[in-house]
C-alpha cells in the first residue's frame, strides 16, 4: 500500500473544493474563451490535470468519491474535448471512464483485492463486451467488396461499448457506502437542472452553446433528470416538503419543456413521461390501475387525432427507418451471429436499396444497431442484461430501507423501462458513431452510471444485513467459559458488587 502525507492530503480535500471552482470557470471558458488554439489548450490542460488526480488517487484507492463526482460533473457541464480529425471528438466523460477503469484495475493488480464474487448482471455485462470485441475481429473480414469503416471509427465504436460497461461497474464497486451515491444522484439533479434551465433561457442558450451542444442534452439526460427528480419528490418522505416541492417543480418544468419546446422531438418527451408512469405506478398501484381503466376509453375514442398528432412530423422518419431496418436485414444475411463489427455496417448499407435509393443510412434504432455490430449473441446478452438489472431492481424493493435508497431504486426502474423505450427511437444508450457519434457518450453515460449505483446500492445492503445478522448473533451467544493452556477449565472468581453500586 501507498502511503504518502502529499497523497492523503490530496484524497482528504472535501469533493466541493473541486466542485466550487469548476462551475464559474467552466462557465467563463464558455463565454469569454473564443473556439481555437487557446480553447484547445484549456482542454488539453484541464485534461492532464483531471488525469493525474485521477489516477493518483486511484492507484491508491483513495478520493474515489472525488473522481465519480468529477465524472458526473464533466458528463453534464464541463465541455472538455479532445480533436480527433474527424467529425468525433473525445469527450471528458470517456476519458475520465478510461482513467479510472485503468486505476481501479491497477489497483486491483497492486493490492490483490479482486471482487471474489459478482451479480448475474455483472457476469452477463461481461459477455456482452467480450461479445463486442470478438465482432470487432470478424468485423475486419471482408464480407462486402467494399471498403469497411476506417479503423478510428471502428474503435471508436468498440470504446463506446467497452465503456459503457466500464461506467457501469465503476459506480458498482467504487461507491463505498450510500452517503456517496445520495452526493451523486444529487449532483447530478442540481448540475441538470441548470443546464435544463440555460437551455430554455435563449439568451443563456446563445451565450453558453458550448456548454450545451446535443451530445450534453441527449434524450437520457431529460430522462433520467426526471425519474430521478420525480423518484425522489414522490417517494423519499424523509426530504423535507420545501425540497420535496422544488423537486416536483423542477419535473414539471422539463415536462412542459419537453412537451411545448421539443414536442416534435418524440424522444425528448416520451421516455421521460414512461419513467413517470412507471414510478407512480409502483408507489401508487391501485391508483394507477384507476387511472388507466379512466384513461383508456378516452384514448379509444380520439385515437385518430392523436395518432394524428404523433405521426403528423414524423410519418416520414418512420416509413424510411422501417425500410432502413428491412434492408439491414437482408444485409445481416451474410453474417448473422456476430454482425458485422463496431460502424461497419453504415459502410455496406449503399449496397441495399432504401425505398429504391442506393444510399448509406444507419438504422436511428439501438437494438438495430446491436444486431448489426454485434449480431444475435450481442443483441441477445443486452437484452438479457436489461433483464437481469431490471430482476435485481425489483427484488431489491423488499429489502432497501426508506428513504433515499427506495426511491432510488423505483427511479432506476422508471429509468430503466424509459431506457429501453428510447433505444427504440434512436441510438441513445450506446451511440452509433455516424450517427448520434462519439459525442453523445456525456449523454448515454447517464443509464449506465445509475443502473452501476444499483448493484452498489445492492452490495452495500447486503453487507449491512450481514453485519446486522453477525452482531445478533454475538448478542445470542452467552459468555464463552475460559480454558487454560492444556484445555482445562478455569475456575472465575467474581468479587461480590456492593449493593450500592448496583
Amino acid at each position: 500500500m501507498f502511503k504518502s502525507p502529499l497523497v492523503d492530503t490530496i484524497a482528504r480535500i472535501p469533493t466541493a473544493f473541486w466542485l466550487v471552482p469548476l462551475v464559474p470557470l467552466a462557465v467563463l471558458v464558455g463565454v469569454r474563451v473564443p473556439p481555437g488554439p487557446y480553447l484547445l489548450l484549456l482542454a488539453l490542460v484541464a485534461v492532464a490535470v483531471v488525469a493525474a488526480l485521477v489516477l493518483l488517487t486511484q492507484v491508491v484507492g483513495r478520493g474515489r468519491s472525488t473522481a465519480l463526482v468529477l465524472l458526473m460533473f464533466t458528463s453534464v457541464i464541463l465541455p472538455v474535448h479532445i480533436d480527433t480529425g474527424t467529425a468525433s471528438r473525445l469527450t471528458a466523460p470517456m476519458l475520465l471512464v478510461a482513467l479510472l477503469t485503468c486505476g481501479w484495475i491497477a489497483q486491483m493488480v497492486i493490492w490483490r483485492k479482486i471482487p471474489s464474487s459478482a451479480p448475474r448482471p455483472v457476469w452477463v455485462l461481461l459477455l456482452f463486451m467480450a461479445a463486442c470485441v470478438l465482432s470487432f475481429v470478424v468485423g475486419q473480414y471482408p464480407w462486402f467488396p467494399v471498403a469497411r469503416a476506417p479503423l478510428p471509427a471502428q474503435l471508436g465504436g468498440l470504446a463506446l461499448f467497452i465503456l459503457s460497461g466500464c461506467a457501469f461497474l465503476l459506480f458498482a464497486y467504487l461507491l463505498p457506502n450510500v452517503r456517496q451515491l445520495r452526493r451523486l444522484t444529487w449532483v447530478f439533479i442540481l448540475t441538470g437542472a441548470v443546464m435544463a434551465v440555460i437551455r430554455v433561457v435563449p439568451s443563456l442558450d446563445s451565450s453558453l452553446a458550448l456548454h450545451t451542444r446535443p451530445g450534453t442534452i441527449g434524450s437520457m439526460f431529460w430522462t433520467w433528470l426526471t425519474a430521478l427528480s420525480f423518484g425522489q419528490a414522490l417517494i423519499n418522505r424523509q426530504l423535507s416538503r420545501i425540497v420535496r416541492a422544488a423537486l416536483l417543480i423542477l419535473t414539471c418544468f422539463l415536462l412542459c419543456v419537453a412537451l411545448v419546446q421539443y414536442r416534435a422531438w418524440v424522444s425528448g418527451w416520451i421516455p421521460p413521461l414512461i419513467a413517470i408512469g412507471v414510478i407512480a405506478g409502483l408507489r401508487y398501484p391501485r391508483l394507477f390501475i384507476v387511472f388507466g381503466l379512466v384513461a383508456l376509453p378516452l384514448v379509444m375514442v380520439h385515437q385518430g387525432s392523436l395518432a394524428e398528432t404523433l405521426w403528423s412530423t414524423e410519418r416520414y422518419s418512420a416509413d424510411t427507418r422501417m425500410a432502413a431496418w428491412i434492408a439491414i436485414f437482408e444485409m445481416l444475411k451474410t453474417s448473422p451471429l456476430l454482425g458485422f463489427g463496431p460502424a461497419n455496417y453504415y459502410c455496406y448499407t449503399h449496397l441495399f436499396p432504401v425505398l429504391g435509393w442506393y444510399v448509406t443510412f444507419n438504422s436511428h434504432n439501438n437494438y438495430i444497431d446491436l444486431l448489426a455490430q454485434t449480431g444475435v449473441v450481442g443483441l441477445l446478452l443486452f437484452l438479457w442484461f436489461a433483464w437481469a438489472i431490471g430482476r435485481m431492481a425489483w427484488r431489491m424493493r423488499a429489502r432497501v430501507p426508506q428513504g433515499f435508497p427506495y426511491a432510488y431504486v423505483v427511479s432506476a426502474i422508471g429509468g430503466l423501462v424509459a431506457t429501453l423505450i428510447a433505444g427504440m427511437l434512436g441510438d441513445w444508450v450506446i451511440p452509433f458513431v455516424y450517427n448520434v457519434s462519439i459525442a453523445g457518450f456525456r449523454s448515454s453515460v447517464l443509464p449506465w452510471l445509475f443502473l452501476g449505483g444499483l448493484v452498489a446500492l445492492d452490495r452495500l445492503t447486503k453487507e449491512s444485513l450481514s453485519r446486522e445478522d453477525a452482531m445478533r448473533n454475538e448478542g445470542t451467544k452467552g459468555p464463552q467459559r475460559p480454558h487454560g493452556p492444556q484445555g482445562q477449565s478455569v475456575s472465575l472468581i467474581v468479587p461480590e458488587v456492593p449493593s450500592s453500586l448496583v
